[in-house]
């Protein structure tokens, strides 16, 4: 398992008296619920003859529409009718806009071998606005994956890549209103190597993001990812390790300059100089290090912990007659807890504090983050869900504070299972980003109906 991929190199961190506390919460939750902790039973292995297994029962009790020999295919269609009250998600001249967004997805499962499986799952579709034509865009879901699984021995492959496109500028903190489309590709494999007690795991990856806005263009790269991950299992369900993580991240704009010329009255004469600046903007390319452990333990049948910690090192590569960002290194850690109360109520909460390389001369981008996402199953056919989500950013130009904002977004969404083949899901959504620079927040309400329908 890799750690999470960000547009740019990412760290997550708490800040140290939380960080103890969670350290203290943790391990009780840990010793009270593993009373047995001598008695281990026979788990899983993640990779060789028991993945394999699992793998073969997973393609054969595949829901498919159509089956053409060993190929089996699952289709599904969509149609979204939004509705919102700030389309450009700006603070000033606010425009009302409803949009129509058909989607289909096609998900493939192909045993190409006994020992090896293709899959693909491709979603997409196209918003059409009343109002703002120029929002209207093609879009392809972030879980457009292909997977090509490879077993043989203790060992598993995963040959992979996934894309996506989209339009919405409220998604990217950098972004305050009007158009941002952008497509990003990953393409790359890892490896698992199941030696019982001890697990390791390697990927590598090569990360494509290309804006599709001319006035974004600058922000265009291309990222080299390598993660590895040991660990030991310490029973069936509780593994301790180490994870440690390598980017290399290279910008398509390269640096340009050109000369103005300024005049100087002094008395009866007027000197010239000249000044080199920017002719545009530019990013420093960007390398990082990152290492610390891992620690992941299903403290009950319905209830999971995962907790990452560490220390990163994040070093730029400026232009040498230009120089915008510093070498700088931050902490970090993530937790995520997966629980399910009852038969009636579960949830995933994740917190933590994250710091990335920035764009621009803003440099580093610190935020503390909060995201809640319970769950509540009303009946057999009716759930309802209710996430919060709080986002609290830092830009820094070295050691200088350039911008403060906050990102607020509430939720409500019901959905009722029509028929097996049909769900209609109805939601409101509330976003709020507030800044210390004027004109950089804005509010936003959304209605959505979506309509989905298998085959």
């Amino acid at each position: 398992m890799s750690l999470p991929k960000h547009h740019l190199t990412t760290c997550r961190a708490f800040p140290g008296r939380a960080l103890a506390r969670w350290f203290g919460i943790v391990g009780m939750l840990f010793f009270l619920s593993n009373p047995g902790f001598g008695q281990e039973a026979l788990r899983t292995s993640l990779a060789g003859e028991y993945a394999l297994e699992a793998q073969k029962r997973e393609v054969e009790n595949q829901n498919y529409n159509l089956k053409m020999g060993d190929l089996k295919l699952r289709f599904q269609t969509a149609l979204d009718v939004e509705a919102t009250d700030n389309v450009n998600y700006t603070d000033k001249n606010r425009q009302a806009d409803i949009s129509l967004r058909p989607e289909i997805d096609v998900t493939a499962v192909m045993p190409v071998t006994d020992k090896n499986t293709l899959v693909l799952n491709l979603g997409g579709g196209y918003a059409k606005y009343a109002k703002t034509k120029t929002r209207d865009h093609f879009f392809l879901t972030p879980d457009s994956t292909v997977s090509f699984k490879v077993y043989t021995g203790d060992f598993v492959f995963d040959l992979h890549t996934q894309f996506n496109y989209t339009q919405d500028s409220y998604q990217q903190t950098s972004v305050n209103g009007g158009n941002y489309g952008y497509f990003d590709t990953l393409a790359g494999i890892s490896a698992t190597w199941d030696l019982n007690k001890l697990v390791f795991t390697f990927s590598y990856d090569h990360d494509i993001y290309a804006p599709t806005e001319t006035q974004y263009a600058y922000q265009g790269r291309a990222s080299e990812l390598l993660n590895a991950r040991a660990v030991f299992l310490l029973n069936p369900t509780t593994q301790l390790g180490l994870q440690i993580g390598a980017s290399a991240t290279t910008f398509d704009t390269k640096p340009g300059y050109t000369n103005v010329v300024n005049s100087l009255p002094i008395g009866t004469n007027t000197f010239y100089f000249t000044n080199t600046v920017p002719a545009y903007t530019f990013l420093s390319n960007q390398k990082s290090v990152n290492f610390g452990p891992y620690f992941q333990s299903g403290l009950s049948p319905h209830l999971r912990v995962t907790f990452s910690a560490g220390y990163a090192l994040f070093f730029q590569e400026n232009d040498s007659s230009y120089a915008k960002a510093t070498d700088s290194a931050a902490f970090y850690a993530d937790l995520m807890v997966q629980h399910t109360v009852n038969a009636y109520l579960g949830y995933s909460l994740n917190i933590g504090h994250q710091v990335r390389q920035g764009l621009a001369e803003d440099g580093d981008v610190e935020s503390y983050y909060l995201h809640l996402s319970p769950t509540w199953r009303a009946s057999d056919k009716l759930t309802i869900q209710t996430p919060l989500s709080l986002e609290s950013y830092t830009a820094m130009a070295g050691k200088t504070e350039r911008e403060k904002y906050q990102y607020l977004t509430l939720g409500l969404s019901a959905t009722y299972r029509l028929s097996s083949k049909l769900n209609l899901t109805g939601s409101y959504n509330y976003r709020r980003r507030d800044s210390n620079i004027a004109g950089n927040g804005f509010t936003e309400n959304e209605l959505v109906l979506d309509t989905r329908y298998s085959f």
